[in-house]
Order: structure tokens, then C-alpha cells, then sequence
């Protein structure tokens, strides 16, 4: 597995200054440098991105997490009581720069698809519109894969925050894999949507809980049903294989995800 280091990586790496193994190494280092003003941080008080950064409930984060904030703008954090760490940021400033990784608590793929779950042909009506909005030319057979692949690997080496770390873009990554391995390789498949209980109540908007997610799935008339999301996440987030073929890799992958094989009890509590 090659593990690319991208501009997110880099930021974070470099604003970590301090490993604390005890809340009382933590205590004694901020006794010994009390010039410096530490006060405790309200966690009820932080923004519900707070909560998903680090991929707790509200409940669980305002019990696990205890934060203290000093005048030069450093924060530190300390888990479950135990261990810290020392950061050269605000705690504002870290909550405000830090991606939200996807993960089964923190979905970036939520409402995209919701309004192609009776009409899922219609998703290949997307194929162009994605494919102009990121910029690619003349899509069309698996060997342009290579140019989505590079796209991605600019979007981790330049970016803060790579495009596909916006719902929309991640679908339209989404779209344009699954329209290349529909008219290249699955020819009997085609789109469809399911929807399936959230058991975390996330607020990505201030005014919008998420109740459903909306997954997307290669299937076939036979009964087939391959989960062209998780592989998708699985190889863009999870880092599985090597980035710099990682689109290649979804369409040679796609039959190992499929569901029954993945999920081989009931995988989704449905409405």
C-alpha cells in the first residue's frame, strides 16, 4: 500500500508540537509554563464540526475530550482523562481548517442521490455535467481513467482541501466510475438507489438533520448488487492500494464489492 502524504497531512503534522502520555504530564507542563495563561476550553460551546473531527457524538465528545487554550493561540487536548497533545493553533482556528474524513459516523455522501431514487437512470444523464465540472475531456473507455487518477493525486499533493471532500464532487467522481465501468465492462447492470437509517444524528447544515443516507449500487436483473460507494471510499479515503491508480482500481475491483459478500447479514436497517 503506498501511502501518498498529502496537504492536510502536512498541516497537521506540523502544528503537532507535544505527545502527553497522562492528563498529569499535561497538568504539570501547563503548571510549568503558566506565563503562558491556559484556561479550559467550553466544549459545549464549540461548533457541531467539532463533534464529526473527531468522530464522536455531541454527547460522547463533551465526556471523552477536555481542552485548554492559552494566549499565544495553542491549544491542548486531552482524551478520556489519559493522554494529550500539544498544537500550535487555536482550537477555533484547528475546527475550522481540519477536513472531515469520511467514515461510517461522518458520511460525506448523505442527499445527492436522493432525488434519483425512483428515477436512477437518470444518473446517467449526470456522466457530462460531471465530467465538465471536473474538468474531464472526452471520458469515455477505462484507459481515460489515468486522467481522473491524476486528478486526483494533484488534488492531494496541492490542495488543503481536495474538491472530492464536497459531496457534490465525490458523487460526480462517483458517476463518472460507474458510467465507465457500466459501458465498458458491466453492460447488463445499471443504477440504483437505496436509502438507509443514519443511527448518528449529524448537522453537516445548521437547519438540516440527516435522518437517511442515500447509497448508490451497480445492480443487475439477476440479483446482483455491488456497492460502488464503499468502494469508492474504501480507495479515495481509506487509502487502500496506491493513489496514484486509484480509479483504475475501483473499475478492476468493482465484483469484490459485492453486497452479499460484504454484508452478508441484514446491512442496512430500512425505513
Amino acid at each position: 500500500m503506498t501511502k501518498m502524504i498529502n496537504k492536510n497531512d502536512e498541516w497537521y503534522k506540523s502544528i503537532h508540537l507535544k505527545s502527553f502520555r497522562s492528563e498529569k504530564a499535561v497538568i504539570k507542563y501547563m503548571s510549568e509554563t503558566s506565563q503562558k495563561n491556559w484556561r479550559a476550553v467550553d466544549v459545549q460551546s464549540l461548533p457541531e464540526k467539532a463533534h464529526k473531527i473527531f468522530g464522536l457524538t455531541s454527547e460522547e465528545f463533551c465526556e471523552f475530550y477536555d481542552f485548554y487554550e492559552n494566549d499565544e493561540e495553542q491549544y491542548i487536548s486531552i482524551r478520556n482523562n489519559m493522554e494529550g497533545d500539544l498544537w500550535d493553533i487555536g482550537l477555533l482556528s484547528f475546527i475550522e481548517k481540519m477536513n472531515i474524513v469520511d467514515s461510517e459516523k461522518t458520511p460525506l455522501l448523505v442527499n445527492f442521490f436522493k432525488s434519483y431514487v425512483n428515477n436512477p437512470q437518470k444518473i446517467s444523464g449526470l456522466f457530462l455535467v460531471a465530467s465538465d465540472e471536473l474538468g474531464f475531456e472526452n471520458i469515455s473507455k477505462k484507459t481515460d481513467l489515468r486522467k481522473i487518477n491524476q486528478w486526483v493525486v494533484f488534488q492531494i499533493e496541492n490542495r488543503m482541501n481536495p474538491l472530492y471532500f464536497q459531496e457534490k464532487y465525490y458523487a460526480y467522481l462517483i458517476i463518472i466510475v460507474g458510467e465507465l465501468i457500466l459501458k465498458n465492462k458491466l453492460k447488463d447492470f445499471f443504477w440504483k438507489i437505496e436509502y438507509s437509517k443514519i443511527h448518528l444524528i449529524n448537522e453537516f447544515d445548521e437547519d438540516i438533520k440527516i435522518k437517511h443516507i442515500y447509497n448508490p449500487y451497480l445492480c443487475n436483473k439477476e440479483g446482483v448488487k455491488l456497492d460502488i460507494h464503499q468502494a469508492c471510499r474504501e480507495y479515495l479515503f481509506y487509502e487502500k492500494g496506491n493513489m496514484r491508480h486509484v480509479f483504475t482500481s475501483i473499475y478492476n475491483n468493482i465484483e469484490k464489492y459485492d453486497v452479499k459478500k460484504l454484508y452478508p447479514t441484514d446491512y442496512h436497517s430500512k425505513f
